[in-house]
């Protein structure tokens, strides 16, 4: 007898993640926005939950808590690199294309060529589109 509530293989199939740090974003008076980073180290991983959705998470690699969990459909955001005024912030946002929302975050591992980290998240949340190149986010940078 066949369960209603067959097992899924792929529940939580990560299928791309990368060490990054949260940022919080305040709007200044001038319109810009100024951009703190959080000091906390972490990950953000893009899966398949069990509801079948396309998952934005981050996590703290201290706990390994979630604290954001976001439900991203196919060509609703864009990430990509945020104009700070120093060519050494590597900081990237995750742009949704309604509203406000934007998630901001900073690449730690040096290593990683962020260039193809960003193009890999992309391609996973808008599979069948190219990301559209726009101008990157105009911020005020401290740490």
């Amino acid at each position: 007898m066949q369960s209603l509530f067959p097992s899924n293989p792929t529940s939580n199939q990560a299928l791309f993640q990368f060490r990054a740090g949260k940022c919080q974003l305040t709007p200044q008076q001038n319109g810009k926005f100024l951009v703190n980073a959080d000091l906390r180290r972490g990950t953000v991983v893009l899966s398949k939950g069990s509801d079948s959705l396309l998952h934005f998470k981050w996590s703290t690699l201290s706990s390994g808590s979630i604290e954001d969990d976001r439900i991203i459909m196919p060509g609703e955001c864009i990430f990509k690199k945020v104009k700070t005024g120093r060519d050494i912030d590597r900081v990237y946002v995750l742009k949704f294309n309604y509203g406000n929302l934007r998630l901001l975050f900073w690449m730690q591992n040096k290593e990683n060529n962020d260039e193809e980290v960003v193009k890999k998240v992309n391609q996973i949340l808008n599979p069948s589109t190219e990301p559209a190149q726009s101008s990157s986010d105009s911020v005020s940078y401290t740490h």
